[in-house]
């Protein structure tokens, strides 16, 4: 039988080891906000830095070929 996700607003248990939660914990304590909403906000901002970058990536491949064509490279750069 496979494992489905849990629903919204259950709890996700996640375990770390000693030296990763105090890091943790380190954190969360210089941010002001309790470890886990510190742990839920990071894996959010994981998940907007890869769409953010994915968007990025995506924007730069339809530029590059013009940017190319504009700044073309000089035979006197070093490689």
């Amino acid at each position: 039988m496979a494992e489905t996700d849990p629903q919204p607003d259950t709890p996700v248990e996640v375990r770390f080891d000693p030296a990763e939660y105090a890091a943790l914990k380190a954190a969360a304590e210089a941010a002001g906000v309790p470890v886990a909403d510190y742990v839920h906000d990071a894996s959010l901002r994981e998940q907007q830095h890869r769409t953010f970058n994915a968007a990025a990536d995506a924007a730069w491949g339809a530029l590059r070929e013009e940017f190319d064509a504009k700044f073309p490279p000089s035979s006197s750069r070093a490689a």
